[in-house]
């Protein structure tokens, strides 16, 4: 879906650029053990396909629209792994047109999808495959980073992750 018209647009147009409590999503989408990172314009680093959860979704609905528009990737609601939350005093967004969000997130797992052209164009300029030990020599958003890390820690644990920002 587009910025345009999302809950998170309409809540801005009363609000203007105030902070927003919101309810998020961000997928490690893993094939041959790489993981899949898209380079978002808006914060000119890679990172994984994520987004805001809209009215009438559920945290499923919400990361399968967001992993196909964002990477192309189509997946089943049974094959969407929780596997780690993100909240915290200091975990905070603020957007290039000043927008601010404290962002409660779920991140899901995926390991099983298929592949088309990515959709959305307006924030997304590549999506690629890299290694787990070639993202440290990469520009990424700190949520990714956060979040790659917290993965590596559940591959080893098989544990649900907390991170606290």
């Amino acid at each position: 879906m587009s910025y345009v018209g999302s809950y998170v647009w309409k809540i801005r147009q009363k609000i203007g650029h105030d902070e927003l409590i919101t309810a998020t999503v961000d997928v490690i989408a893993v094939k041959d053990g790489r993981v899949c990172l898209v380079y978002n314009k808006d914060f000119n680093a890679w990172t994984l396909p994520a987004g805001h959860v809209e009215i009438n979704d559920s945290w499923q609905s919400a990361i399968k629209t967001e992993m196909q528009e964002e990477a192309g990737l189509i997946a089943e609601e049974a094959d969407l792994i929780p596997f780690a939350t993100i909240s915290g005093p200091n975990y905070k967004y603020e957007y290039p047109n000043g927008d601010r969000t404290r962002p409660f997130t779920l991140v899901f797992l995926c390991e099983k999808f298929l592949e088309q052209d990515l959709s959305d164009s307006d924030e997304i300029l590549e999506k690629r495959w890299f290694d787990l030990k070639d993202v440290k020599s990469i520009a990424l958003t700190n949520n990714a980073s956060l979040i790659l890390s917290s993965y590596k820690k559940y591959n080893e644990t098989r544990a649900f992750q907390q991170i606290i920002v």
